[in-house]
Protein backbone atom coordinates (compact mmCIF):
# COMPACT_ATOMS: atom_id res chain seq x y z
CA UNK A 1 0.00 0.00 0.00
CA UNK A 2 2.90 2.37 0.65
CA UNK A 3 4.30 2.39 -2.73
CA UNK A 4 0.89 2.75 -4.24
CA UNK A 5 0.03 6.03 -2.05
CA UNK A 6 3.58 6.77 -3.30
CA UNK A 7 2.99 5.99 -6.92
CA UNK A 8 -0.29 8.10 -7.00
CA UNK A 9 1.65 11.20 -5.39
CA UNK A 10 3.82 10.91 -8.11
CA UNK A 11 1.82 10.48 -10.99
CA UNK A 12 -0.46 13.36 -9.75
CA UNK A 13 2.27 15.47 -8.44
CA UNK A 14 -0.50 17.10 -6.32
CA UNK A 15 -2.13 16.75 -3.19
CA UNK A 16 -5.76 17.84 -1.78
CA UNK A 17 -7.25 19.51 1.60
CA UNK A 18 -10.07 17.82 2.90
CA UNK A 19 -12.97 20.09 3.78
CA UNK A 20 -13.15 20.79 7.73
CA UNK A 21 -15.56 18.74 9.75
CA UNK A 22 -17.96 20.81 11.88
CA UNK A 23 -17.03 21.22 15.54
CA UNK A 24 -18.21 18.98 18.07
CA UNK A 25 -18.54 19.11 21.52
CA UNK A 26 -15.38 18.12 24.06
CA UNK A 27 -15.19 14.70 26.25
CA UNK A 28 -16.03 14.81 30.01
CA UNK A 29 -12.92 13.03 30.97
CA UNK A 30 -10.31 15.84 31.88
CA UNK A 31 -7.25 16.78 30.00
CA UNK A 32 -4.39 14.37 32.16
CA UNK A 33 -6.47 11.55 31.63
CA UNK A 34 -7.04 12.03 28.62
CA UNK A 35 -3.34 12.62 27.01
CA UNK A 36 -2.80 9.50 29.06
CA UNK A 37 -5.19 7.47 27.28
CA UNK A 38 -4.51 8.93 23.83
CA UNK A 39 -0.93 8.12 24.53
CA UNK A 40 -1.42 4.79 25.50
CA UNK A 41 -2.97 4.14 22.27
CA UNK A 42 -0.86 5.81 20.23
CA UNK A 43 1.69 3.52 21.22
CA UNK A 44 -0.32 0.42 20.48
CA UNK A 45 -1.25 1.61 17.05
CA UNK A 46 2.62 2.03 16.23
CA UNK A 47 3.17 -1.52 17.28
CA UNK A 48 0.11 -2.60 15.61
CA UNK A 49 0.77 -1.40 12.31
CA UNK A 50 4.17 -2.79 12.14
CA UNK A 51 3.23 -6.12 13.01
CA UNK A 52 0.14 -5.96 10.53
CA UNK A 53 -1.99 -6.23 13.63
CA UNK A 54 -5.49 -5.37 12.21
CA UNK A 55 -7.43 -6.69 14.82
CA UNK A 56 -5.68 -3.99 17.30
CA UNK A 57 -5.74 -0.76 14.54
CA UNK A 58 -9.39 -1.34 14.29
CA UNK A 59 -9.87 -1.70 18.62
CA UNK A 60 -8.06 1.61 18.84
CA UNK A 61 -9.91 3.49 16.19
CA UNK A 62 -12.71 2.39 18.15
CA UNK A 63 -11.33 3.51 21.31
CA UNK A 64 -10.09 6.73 20.79
CA UNK A 65 -13.36 7.93 19.87
CA UNK A 66 -13.60 8.84 23.17
CA UNK A 67 -11.24 11.90 23.29
CA UNK A 68 -11.98 12.74 19.57
CA UNK A 69 -13.38 15.90 20.64
CA UNK A 70 -11.34 17.18 23.93
CA UNK A 71 -10.25 20.42 23.15
CA UNK A 72 -6.55 19.11 24.94
CA UNK A 73 -5.93 16.77 22.64
CA UNK A 74 -8.84 16.09 20.10
CA UNK A 75 -6.18 16.67 17.29
CA UNK A 76 -4.17 13.94 18.23
CA UNK A 77 -7.24 11.91 18.69
CA UNK A 78 -7.77 12.37 15.11
CA UNK A 79 -4.98 12.17 13.77
CA UNK A 80 -4.12 8.48 15.66
CA UNK A 81 -7.37 7.36 14.29
CA UNK A 82 -6.73 8.48 11.18
CA UNK A 83 -3.33 6.91 11.13
CA UNK A 84 -4.54 3.24 12.20
CA UNK A 85 -6.89 3.12 9.38
CA UNK A 86 -4.43 4.43 7.41
CA UNK A 87 -2.27 1.77 7.91
CA UNK A 88 -4.85 -0.85 8.63
CA UNK A 89 -5.21 0.11 4.34
CA UNK A 90 -1.60 -0.16 3.82
CA UNK A 91 -0.83 -3.18 5.86
CA UNK A 92 -4.32 -4.52 3.66
CA UNK A 93 -1.97 -3.62 0.44
CA UNK A 94 0.63 -6.31 1.01
CA UNK A 95 -0.90 -9.08 2.76
CA UNK A 96 -3.95 -9.07 -0.15
CA UNK A 97 -6.79 -6.74 1.17
CA UNK A 98 -9.41 -6.26 -1.08
CA UNK A 99 -9.51 -3.08 -2.58
CA UNK A 100 -12.79 -2.09 -1.65
CA UNK A 101 -12.01 -2.57 1.90
CA UNK A 102 -8.35 -0.38 0.93
CA UNK A 103 -10.44 2.15 0.04
CA UNK A 104 -12.95 2.38 2.75
CA UNK A 105 -9.46 2.38 5.19
CA UNK A 106 -7.99 5.03 3.41
CA UNK A 107 -11.64 7.39 3.32
CA UNK A 108 -12.05 7.07 6.80
CA UNK A 109 -8.50 7.80 7.61
CA UNK A 110 -8.75 11.10 5.35
CA UNK A 111 -11.64 12.35 7.06
CA UNK A 112 -9.74 11.86 10.36
CA UNK A 113 -6.64 13.61 9.28
CA UNK A 114 -9.22 16.15 8.35
CA UNK A 115 -10.85 16.57 11.54
CA UNK A 116 -7.49 17.25 13.05
CA UNK A 117 -6.74 19.95 10.72
CA UNK A 118 -9.44 21.57 11.93
CA UNK A 119 -8.80 21.51 15.38
CA UNK A 120 -5.42 22.34 14.47
CA UNK A 121 -4.32 23.85 11.28
CA UNK A 122 -0.80 23.96 11.82
CA UNK A 123 -0.62 19.93 12.02
CA UNK A 124 1.52 19.66 8.99
CA UNK A 125 1.54 15.91 9.80
CA UNK A 126 -2.00 15.29 9.51
CA UNK A 127 -2.40 17.28 6.35
CA UNK A 128 0.09 15.48 4.93
CA UNK A 129 -1.27 12.51 5.56
CA UNK A 130 -4.92 13.67 4.15
CA UNK A 131 -3.12 14.86 1.12
CA UNK A 132 -1.82 10.88 0.66
CA UNK A 133 -5.10 9.56 1.22
CA UNK A 134 -7.59 12.38 -0.62
CA UNK A 135 -5.19 11.74 -3.78
CA UNK A 136 -5.37 7.79 -3.12
CA UNK A 137 -9.22 7.91 -3.27
CA UNK A 138 -8.91 9.97 -6.36
CA UNK A 139 -7.36 7.82 -8.66
CA UNK A 140 -9.56 5.02 -7.20
CA UNK A 141 -12.62 7.06 -8.54
CA UNK A 142 -14.72 5.03 -11.31
CA UNK A 143 -15.42 6.26 -13.33
CA UNK A 144 -12.35 9.35 -13.97
CA UNK A 145 -13.68 12.64 -12.10
CA UNK A 146 -14.65 15.59 -14.72
CA UNK A 147 -12.37 17.74 -12.17
CA UNK A 148 -9.68 15.58 -11.22
CA UNK A 149 -6.52 17.75 -12.64
CA UNK A 150 -8.56 20.40 -10.05
CA UNK A 151 -8.94 18.68 -7.10
CA UNK A 152 -5.13 17.81 -7.71
CA UNK A 153 -4.17 21.03 -8.04
CA UNK A 154 -5.57 21.12 -4.75
CA UNK A 155 -4.02 18.59 -3.47
CA UNK A 156 -0.55 20.37 -4.45
CA UNK A 157 -1.61 23.11 -2.47
CA UNK A 158 -1.81 20.86 0.35
CA UNK A 159 1.11 19.11 0.28
CA UNK A 160 3.57 22.33 -0.52
CA UNK A 161 1.68 23.88 2.56
CA UNK A 162 2.55 21.21 4.90
CA UNK A 163 6.50 20.65 3.28
CA UNK A 164 6.56 24.45 3.88
CA UNK A 165 5.66 24.08 7.48
CA UNK A 166 7.65 21.38 8.25
CA UNK A 167 10.61 21.77 5.96
CA UNK A 168 12.74 19.40 8.30
CA UNK A 169 10.06 16.79 8.98
CA UNK A 170 10.74 13.42 8.27
CA UNK A 171 7.64 12.24 7.75
CA UNK A 172 7.12 14.88 5.05
CA UNK A 173 10.61 14.29 3.67
CA UNK A 174 9.86 10.20 3.38
CA UNK A 175 6.95 11.47 1.01
CA UNK A 176 9.03 13.71 -1.45
CA UNK A 177 11.20 11.10 -1.49
CA UNK A 178 9.13 9.06 -2.71
CA UNK A 179 7.85 11.24 -5.59
CA UNK A 180 10.85 11.64 -6.70
CA UNK A 181 11.64 7.35 -6.80
CA UNK A 182 8.27 6.98 -8.65
CA UNK A 183 8.03 9.99 -10.56
CA UNK A 184 9.75 8.83 -14.58
CA UNK A 185 12.66 10.75 -15.42
CA UNK A 186 11.23 12.06 -18.11
CA UNK A 187 8.69 14.12 -15.44
CA UNK A 188 11.49 14.75 -13.57
CA UNK A 189 11.63 11.77 -11.38
CA UNK A 190 15.19 10.88 -10.04
CA UNK A 191 16.70 8.19 -7.87
CA UNK A 192 19.52 10.01 -6.63
CA UNK A 193 16.86 13.13 -5.73
CA UNK A 194 14.92 10.44 -3.78
CA UNK A 195 18.14 9.08 -2.29
CA UNK A 196 19.06 12.75 -1.20
CA UNK A 197 15.31 13.21 0.28
CA UNK A 198 15.37 10.24 1.95
CA UNK A 199 18.72 11.02 3.97
CA UNK A 200 18.08 14.05 4.82
CA UNK A 201 14.86 12.99 6.47
CA UNK A 202 17.13 10.15 8.08
CA UNK A 203 19.48 13.23 9.73
CA UNK A 204 16.36 14.89 10.79
CA UNK A 205 14.67 12.30 12.43
CA UNK A 206 18.03 10.72 14.17
CA UNK A 207 18.59 14.25 15.68
CA UNK A 208 15.07 14.97 17.06
CA UNK A 209 15.49 15.46 20.91
CA UNK A 210 14.89 12.70 22.97
CA UNK A 211 11.85 14.58 24.34
CA UNK A 212 9.93 14.13 21.41
CA UNK A 213 9.47 10.30 22.30
CA UNK A 214 6.45 11.50 25.44
CA UNK A 215 4.62 13.79 22.90
CA UNK A 216 1.33 13.11 21.90
CA UNK A 217 2.36 14.21 18.23
CA UNK A 218 3.77 11.78 15.66
CA UNK A 219 7.71 11.20 15.67
CA UNK A 220 7.55 7.88 13.01
CA UNK A 221 9.67 8.31 10.48
CA UNK A 222 13.59 6.26 10.94
CA UNK A 223 12.30 3.33 10.27
CA UNK A 224 10.43 3.71 7.24
CA UNK A 225 13.12 6.22 6.10
CA UNK A 226 15.44 2.91 5.90
CA UNK A 227 12.96 0.70 4.90
CA UNK A 228 12.42 3.40 1.93
CA UNK A 229 16.29 3.52 1.26
CA UNK A 230 16.23 -0.60 0.89
CA UNK A 231 13.45 -0.23 -1.55
CA UNK A 232 15.10 2.26 -3.58
CA UNK A 233 18.77 0.53 -3.68
CA UNK A 234 16.61 -2.86 -4.13
CA UNK A 235 14.55 -1.14 -7.31
CA UNK A 236 16.84 1.40 -8.86
CA UNK A 237 17.77 0.66 -12.43
CA UNK A 238 21.34 -1.14 -11.08
CA UNK A 239 20.28 -2.55 -8.17
CA UNK A 240 22.67 -2.24 -4.95
CA UNK A 241 21.46 -5.69 -3.44
CA UNK A 242 24.26 -5.22 -0.29
CA UNK A 243 22.72 -1.55 0.77
CA UNK A 244 19.13 -2.75 0.25
CA UNK A 245 19.78 -5.56 2.92
CA UNK A 246 21.74 -3.25 4.88
CA UNK A 247 18.86 -0.69 5.24
CA UNK A 248 16.88 -3.32 5.68
CA UNK A 249 18.38 -4.55 8.32
CA UNK A 250 19.21 -1.09 10.36
CA UNK A 251 15.45 -0.91 10.15
CA UNK A 252 14.55 -3.54 11.35
CA UNK A 253 16.93 -3.78 14.30
CA UNK A 254 14.80 -0.43 14.93
CA UNK A 255 11.45 -2.53 14.69
CA UNK A 256 12.71 -6.33 15.01
CA UNK A 257 8.92 -7.19 15.04
CA UNK A 258 8.29 -5.24 11.56
CA UNK A 259 6.25 -7.67 9.36
CA UNK A 260 6.68 -5.63 5.92
CA UNK A 261 10.47 -5.29 6.22
CA UNK A 262 11.48 -9.10 8.08
CA UNK A 263 8.42 -11.43 6.13
CA UNK A 264 8.39 -9.39 2.17
CA UNK A 265 10.90 -7.04 1.90
CA UNK A 266 13.77 -8.75 2.97
CA UNK A 267 12.79 -11.96 0.96
CA UNK A 268 12.51 -9.68 -2.11
CA UNK A 269 16.46 -8.95 -1.63
CA UNK A 270 17.22 -12.64 -0.89
CA UNK A 271 15.30 -13.47 -4.21
CA UNK A 272 17.19 -11.14 -5.92
CA UNK A 273 20.52 -12.24 -4.90
CA UNK A 274 18.71 -15.61 -6.03
CA UNK A 275 18.52 -14.08 -9.50
CA UNK A 276 21.50 -12.16 -9.68
CA UNK A 277 23.35 -15.59 -8.91
CA UNK A 278 21.53 -17.59 -11.33
CA UNK A 279 22.65 -14.87 -13.78
CA UNK A 280 25.60 -16.19 -16.00
CA UNK A 281 28.02 -13.35 -15.93
CA UNK A 282 29.07 -13.23 -19.70
CA UNK A 283 27.38 -14.23 -22.98
CA UNK A 284 29.71 -15.40 -25.74
CA UNK A 285 29.88 -16.79 -29.08
CA UNK A 286 32.00 -19.13 -30.62
CA UNK A 287 32.75 -16.58 -33.34
CA UNK A 288 32.83 -13.72 -31.25
CA UNK A 289 35.07 -11.90 -28.58
CA UNK A 290 32.72 -9.50 -27.17
CA UNK A 291 32.55 -7.46 -23.88
CA UNK A 292 30.52 -9.68 -21.44
CA UNK A 293 27.00 -8.13 -21.00
CA UNK A 294 26.17 -7.07 -17.34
Amino acid sequence: MRRAIESFLILAGLILAALPAPAEAAPKSGGDQAAKAVSESMRRILRADYEADQATLKHEFEALARYAHSPEVGAEAHYWRGFARWRAGMNGWNDGMPPEEITEHTAAAADEFAKAIERDPAFADARAAMAICRATLLFSEQPEPPDKMDRLRQYSSELKRAFDEAPENPRTLWVVGGTYFWTPPDQGGSVDKAVSFYEKGLAAAQRAPAALATSLRPTWGEPELLMSLAYVRLKQPAPDLDAAERYAREALAEVPYWHYVRDLLLKQIGDARAAAAATPAATATPSSSTTPMN
